[in-house]
């Protein structure tokens, strides 16, 4: 059984286990990352981070869009499968519709998603006002209220054929 596993565990430690101890080791310099000048500091860059308000705030985000995009992605997607599940001609094409965004690059995606929320021509500005809200000023992606929320949409929509 070691046989089947070594092969396995060799790759996992050579390319997952290295470079994450190689990158722990780079953090404790001071160190530009183009020139061969490098200063030991240890753990003084740790302290810098755990100091910056903008670490915090940054970390809250990306644990946000872990628990709730993450989390709305999986109940979405069981429940839209379990729904698609039929062999009707509708189920059939409605899910080549849900997976197509995961065949599609992700360029294309995140450039679908900028004309969608562009704030002069994108037809989610078109969307909103039709039942009646006004949207922001900035545009989805310029105001710290709906950024977040859009941008978790956008996640959501791509992850949710895998």
């Amino acid at each position: 059984m070691a046989a089947f596993i070594l092969p396995a565990l060799t790759l996992y430690a050579l390319f997952v286990v290295g470079p994450v101890l190689q990158a722990f080791a780079m953090s404790l310099y001071e160190w530009r990352g183009v020139s061969t000048q490098r200063t030991f500091v240890g753990l003084e860059n740790y302290r810098q981070l755990a100091a910056d308000p903008v670490f915090w705030l940054s970390l809250r985000h990306n644990l946000g869009m872990l628990l709730v995009a993450g989390g709305g992605v999986i109940a979405l997607s069981l429940l839209l499968a379990h729904a698609l599940s039929g062999s009707r001609g509708a189920a059939r094409g409605l899910r080549a519709i849900y997976l197509f965004p995961q065949v599609i690059s992700l360029v294309v995606v995140a450039i679908l998603w900028y004309f969608a929320l562009n704030p002069s021509i994108g037809f989610a500005n078109s969307l909103v006002r039709a039942i009646g809200i006004t949207p922001p000023e900035n545009g989805w992606l310029g105001d710290t209220s709906t950024a977040l929320p859009a941008v978790g949409l956008a996640f959501a929509w791509h992850a949710m054929g895998f």
